[in-house]
């Protein structure tokens, strides 16, 4: 595998979209880094590599606008919130389910259905088959899901799926990774019921804090959270690094 700095290389990425796709991820402490990665960058044998840093190092773009070989796209604003539990009651209108009623294997399915039209970083990119993009969610969904120390949490309407939320509990926090509400039940609640589940679920498992983010556009489901007493702890900044190539015309055959 290569290491350019703190490039990794993303092989589900890759084999979606037949290319070399490498990431980065900077948290807050890692801006002496920054350098190393845009001194190396031009090494780099990937087609795509796809940055993440937070947002207030803004003279971060300008300097990769600058890397030879790249295209540098910007492709989104990543907002974190966190629900700490106050101990106030909690209230879901819906049957809810885990794991015993929603197989890890049936996840990716409802996670493509949910995730079809979702815009995010991937949609910036002309580059990239946003027909695949979904799919991709899916496979990130199954993944986590079928690890036994995740958690998987539902609501149900009319015996059925309404909403879905895929949580990774392995860390400090509880961390939603995905989380939303298939096509046919949108618009009477269902998305609220669905976070206030996974709120009562990490209740349940003595858990106090709750971690999830979305793309800055996406206004209605922060509304939500803050509704719910969510509050916004960080946002980061979501770059394109594409590979310049020369583009030749189809020559016209008689």
């Amino acid at each position: 595998m290569e290491r350019l700095g703190v490039i990794r290389e993303s092989e589900s990425e890759s084999n979606r979209f037949a290319c070399s796709v490498g990431r980065v991820a900077l948290g807050t402490r890692d801006a002496a880094l920054i350098d190393g990665l845009v001194a190396e960058l031009p090494a780099s044998r990937h087609d795509l590599i796809i940055l993440r840093y937070p947002a207030r190092w803004v003279e971060v773009f300008d300097r990769l606008t600058r890397v030879g070989g790249y295209r540098c796209i910007f492709a989104d604003t990543l907002l974190y919130f966190e629900w700490t539990d106050s101990g106030e009651p909690l209230e879901c209108s819906r049957p809810t389910a885990g794991a015993e009623r929603v197989a890890a294997e049936a996840v990716g399915g409802l996670i493509e259905e949910i995730f079809a039209d979702y815009t995010n970083h991937y949609s910036a990119n002309p580059q990239l088959d946003r027909g695949l993009v979904a799919a991709g969610y899916a496979e990130w969904a199954t993944g986590v899901a079928l690890d036994p120390r995740n958690e998987v949490v539902a609501v149900m309407e009319d015996g059925d799926v309404a909403g879905l939320a895929v949580v990774d509990t392995c860390g400090d926090e509880w961390d939603i990774v995905l989380a939303g509400v298939r096509p046919d039940a949108r618009g009477r609640g269902a998305y609220g019921d669905l976070i206030v589940a996974a709120m009562e679920r990490a209740r349940s498992h003595g858990r106090s804090a709750v971690r999830i983010s979305t793309q800055s556009h996406h206004a209605q489901v922060m509304r939500t959270w803050e509704r719910l007493g969510w509050r916004i702890t960080g946002a980061f900044v979501t770059v394109h690094l594409q590979r310049d190539r020369q583009v030749t015309a189809p020559v016209d055959t008689p």
